[in-house]
Formats: structure tokens, sequence, C-alpha cells
């Protein structure tokens, strides 16, 4: 079992609940720890995904998190100031996409975006 301080309590980012969804998302979301091995549900118009910092989240190398998009605006996965995203776009409605930590502010996206 894996577990990180995400400012407030101890998170389980080893959980057996790999690809759950998270509450959906209406609004620009930043990534969390709560987020590590579960599907993150976006609903809203022309909505960003970042990646944080590693000093602002540390998600450990291997940390693993979709994205769905439901609505018909696309929604753009970004890496915050200083995170590298390969494969970075805009992901079209009822796609979804996988990120997953190489490096310690390095991300690779895998999937269908333009």
């Amino acid at each position: 079992m894996t577990k990180v301080w995400d400012g407030s309590s101890w998170v389980d980012v080893s959980a057996p609940s790999f690809l759950l969804e998270t509450t959906t998302r209406t609004a620009n979301h930043t990534l969390a720890l709560t987020d590590v091995n579960k599907v993150v549900p976006m609903n809203g118009s022309s909505l960003i995904v970042t990646i944080p910092t590693n000093a602002s989240v540390a998600f450990p190398i291997g940390t693993v998190v979709n994205v769905y998009n439901l609505n018909a605006s696309d929604v753009t996965i970004t890496g915050a100031s200083g995170v590298t995203v390969r494969n970075v776009g805009a992901l079209s409605q009822f796609g979804e996409v996988s990120l997953r930590k190489r490096a310690t502010d390095e991300w690779v996206l895998a999937g269908n975006v333009s």
C-alpha cells in the first residue's frame, strides 16, 4: 500500500479502485492525489484539466489518471508551468485519455486528442 500526504490527510494511491469515476467536474480541474487510478469525468463548456508541478502535488512516478469528456465542448489537457506533457491537446466529446507520470515533472498523454 502506498500512501501520500495531500496536505491534510494521507491518501492511498495504490487503492484497487482502478478506473472508478470520481465526482463529475463542471469547472476547470487541477489533478489531485484523489484522482490517482481513477477516471475524472469532465462536463462543462471549454474546460481545462491541469497537471500540477511535482512541488505542488507529489504524484508517485508511474501514477495513472484518466480523463473523460462528457460535453460537446473540447476539454483541454495541459501542464502547469514547468510540467511537460507529451502529446498534449484537446479531448473531444465522449473521448477518454490516460495520463501517466514518467518523471518528476513529465507526463505522457495516451489517447486521441487534437
